[in-house]
């Protein structure tokens, strides 16, 4: 299996309209649902047509996550609390995290993975000579 380097998704965004969240817990729900909202995009690509018809979702997704990492970036650093409750939330996390990750290797082994598509999800180029 191929490592893919995924820069940044760990702390990903709130839907624009949104109040951004102003503690950890709130930001891990929010995490957790643009992670949903991205792994429903590259669920949508199935051929070059349904992949370059989700490169403008892609980028307001990475808007998204740009906003969102600064406003983790503002927030206190965590508690023994914080981690405790965020710790409930991980199993949603963790299933999701997953689908992207299925979805970004289904997208590469179909050859659908653009150059662009790499860029805005921050992966690092293929190395074909790895197998």
């Amino acid at each position: 299996m191929r490592n893919i380097l995924i820069t940044l998704f760990l702390t990903l965004s709130a839907a624009a309209a949104t109040a951004l969240p102003t503690n950890h817990v709130d930001l891990t729900t929010v995490i957790i649902d643009f992670l949903s909202r991205t792994e429903l995009c590259l669920n949508s690509c199935r051929d070059a047509g349904s992949a370059a018809a989700a490169i403008p979702q892609l980028k307001e997704l990475r808007k998204e996550c740009d906003a969102i990492v600064e406003t983790q970036r503002s927030l206190p650093e965590p508690t023994i609390q914080d981690y405790m409750a965020v710790q409930s939330q991980m199993e949603a996390f963790n299933t999701v995290w997953n689908a992207i990750r299925d979805h970004i290797e289904r997208l590469e082994k179909e050859q659908l993975l653009t150059p662009e598509m790499r860029e805005i999800l921050h992966i690092a180029p293929a190395n074909h000579d790895a197998h």
